[in-house]
């Protein structure tokens, strides 16, 4: 077998650096504009969190521009869940509990459920045709040993009726 050269060589052939649901809907060139003199606000970031500051300020009666490195949709906020998740993104790799406490893990997880139910506002509010639905979150452990961890650490939040979980043993999702 031949020694890799590169870093190139431990990807596979089909490899693409685009996220697969841009070929449905790549994000379009955003054509060049002249910026404004001047502005009430400057956000940089057209995000998730950059367009609702712009859209709140405006609103507001602030004269908002936004701007952005790359084309309208191609950054971080189209390649990943954001705050999407809400509660389900926070906390995913650490016990939040054990890093922070327990007052402050859940001052985070009720400030995680108020962003995801803001985006929702948002595009409601805004009429925005993104095809937004709220279906779930499927959780897998790759061994018996974390599965046991995904049971122990749902079992709190479980009590609650913030979000349901249902633990599903091995058996039923093969």
């Amino acid at each position: 077998m031949a020694a890799r050269n590169s870093r190139s060589d431990i990807f596979a052939d089909d490899f693409s650096q685009m996220p697969y649901w841009w070929r449905a809907s790549k994000p379009f060139d955003t054509p060049d504009v002249q910026l404004p003199d001047q502005t009430d606000v400057l956000i940089i970031g057209s995000g998730y969190a950059g367009m609702c500051c712009a859209v709140e300020l405006a609103r507001a009666g602030m004269d908002v521009t936004v701007v952005d490195a790359n084309d309208i949709g191609s950054g971080a906020s189209s390649r990943a869940a954001g705050f999407t998740s809400g509660r389900a993104g926070v906390s995913k790799q650490i016990n939040l509990e054990s890093a922070v406490g327990p007052k402050r893990a859940a001052a985070i997880l009720e400030e995680a459920d108020e962003a995801y139910d803001h985006l929702q506002n948002v595009v409601q509010e805004e009429r925005i045709e993104c095809d937004f639905k709220q279906d779930g979150r499927f959780v897998g452990a790759h061994t018996p040993k974390a599965f046991d961890k995904l049971m122990a650490r749902h079992s709190r939040p479980n009590s609650s009726n913030t979000f349901k979980v249902r633990n599903a043993r091995p058996s039923s999702v093969r």
